[in-house]
């Protein structure tokens, strides 16, 4: 059996590997994962650490003040766009993933992590589970969605959507 225990970073890790330890049998395997958001405004506020400061203000022949202009240039440690993005979601990915990760080791069970760049964790969850052909996914019952109940849930959307058996963890 394949399971993929799906995670936002507010799943309780000892209550999510006491019942993995106790559906898996010797030979299963576990994916743990998380989808991350990349926030719009992300690389605006990157860019603006590595940015050279402006060139000093000048002051013209008539003794105006000209002012200083509004950006400065990119350094050359700016590693980049892409660079930059995975950066941030290997870090929330760790955030987000590490202490379930630490309790499902302390029973004996070593995951693979995953972590995918998605606005739908839904939708990058489902694919996951088509591409490794899970046999159960195990979600918490809420996470961090802010309209819970008015628009639906990810939780709401997986457990009727997931072509496999699918575990709510309170």
């Amino acid at each position: 059996m394949h399971m993929i225990i799906a995670t936002d970073g507010d799943l309780d890790p000892e209550t999510a590997a006491d019942l993995t330890a106790r559906l898996l049998a010797e030979g299963d395997s576990v994916t743990l994962m998380t989808a991350i958001e990349v926030p719009r405004t992300l690389l605006i506020e990157l860019r603006s650490f590595y940015r050279t400061p402006p060139p000093k203000a000048r002051i013209d022949e008539d003794s105006e003040y000209v002012g200083q202009p509004t950006a400065g240039t990119l350094t050359s440690q700016w590693p980049g766009d892409d660079a930059m993005i995975a950066r941030y979601v290997d870090d929330q990915a760790t955030k987000r993933t590490d202490r379930v990760k630490q309790a499902l080791e302390s029973k004996g069970i070593t995951p693979t992590v995953v972590a995918r760049e998605s606005d739908a964790p839904s939708t990058a969850v489902l694919r996951l589970i088509e591409e490794t052909n899970a046999d159960l996914l195990l979600i918490g019952t809420h996470g961090r969605g802010r309209f819970e109940g008015l628009l639906g849930s990810t939780g709401t959307k997986l457990a009727r959507l997931a072509p496999c058996s699918v575990v709510l963890v309170r």
